[in-house]
């Protein structure tokens, strides 16, 4: 029965109709929570690598060309295998911040009943917000995980210069988080379209696999930068010896250009690569997961078909009443009449 007919017939009997409410997700708390775990699982899976980046992006020989896992067989080799889990803490902690921070701006910055900015906006301005809160845990887990030949605390550079370096790692992840969460939208959106009987979990991996290397390739430059401002925060030298000390991020870019040459900006890409694929994978494939599960845990809640929120709508001579009531019935799709009900199958 359609609400013209309820309107035009007062003799009709109270007839009850029950809309079930769109479902509304957690929101920007419940994309923090989901952020933060998955991007904490993923780091205790590719610290390793993340070692490998800071040491071959700090290295300033130019005639070295080691891969990322020959760094890593020569650092568990020297150092022992624990060496490998360096800054390990400082890396849980920091992605816990950074992510659980970017999320959930994002989420605010992006969502349509909020502030709606386009995705490529809202994930930099997101980014860059959460790199700066989150630069100085960064920069203790690039201390930590540099050559063991230097004895500067990272704990120390902390409390002496808490946020230096923070504006060159706030560019880094602003443009990561840009590049990275409105690529995978659209990658998804892509494969999903494309290949409709593909698997989630399988699009998942495929949309967050293509976000990550276009976005490594893109700014690894700036990501050698921060990493080197970070290395020099302290005053240490580098692993072959040279005073690494710049006066800002474009000073460092310009001394690593003006000696080593445009190819040294792109020094440690594979590891860069290899190390970042697979915690955005994991990050964007476990959030998915997670959140997957949340949603069959409310529904479980509901029991089953029984809506959260109902509207019974009632007529007669003297109009309308609304009630509102926990009601078990089937499920009720809301189309573009928003009274013209249709069961879902």
């Amino acid at each position: 029965m359609r609400w013209c007919d309820v309107v035009s017939k007062p003799h009709v009997a109270l007839m009850p109709v029950v809309v079930s409410a769109p479902h509304v997700s957690g929101g920007w708390r419940e994309e923090a929570l989901l952020g933060g775990v998955a991007a904490g699982c993923a780091a205790m899976l590719t610290n390793p690598l993340d070692v490998a980046r800071v040491r071959l992006q700090l290295r300033r020989d130019a005639t070295c060309h080691s891969g990322p896992l020959r760094v890593m067989a020569r650092v568990a080799r020297d150092e022992g295998p624990a060496a490998l889990t360096k800054g390990l803490g400082f890396s849980l902690a920091y992605n816990a911040v950074l992510n659980s921070t970017r999320f959930a701006a994002f989420h605010a910055l992006s969502d349509a009943h909020e502030l709606g900015l386009p995705a490529p906006v809202a994930g930099v301005l997101a980014g860059s917000v959460a790199g700066a809160l989150s630069s100085p845990l960064a920069k203790a887990r690039t201390l930590q995980q540099r050559a063991a030949d230097t004895n500067v605390s990272p704990l120390r550079a902390l409390i002496t210069a808490p946020f230096h370096g923070s504006l060159s790692w706030a560019v880094r992840n602003g443009g990561h988080t840009g590049i990275i969460f409105s690529a995978y939208a659209v990658c998804k959106r892509a494969a999903t379209d494309a290949f409709p009987s593909m698997p989630a979990p399988a699009i998942h991996v495929a949309a967050s696999l293509q976000a990550a290397v276009l976005s490594c390739i893109i700014m690894n430059p700036v990501d050698t930068v921060a990493t080197r401002m970070y290395n020099a925060t302290v005053g240490v030298h580098s692993s072959v010896g040279v005073p690494a000390r710049y006066a800002s991020a474009l000073d460092c870019f310009a001394i690593t250009v003006a000696e080593e040459g445009y190819r040294a900006l792109y020094r440690g890409l594979l590891a860069n690569i290899m190390r970042v694929v697979p915690h955005t994978v994991l990050t964007f494939t476990l959030m998915e997961l997670l959140r997957s599960q949340l949603r069959r845990s409310e529904h479980g809640r509901d029991g089953g078909g029984t809506l959260p929120r109902a509207v019974t709508l009632a007529c007669g001579q003297h109009g309308l009443a609304f009630a509102e009531q926990r009601v078990a019935l089937p499920s009720i799709a809301v189309c573009a009449d928003p009274f013209d009900f249709q069961p879902v199958e």
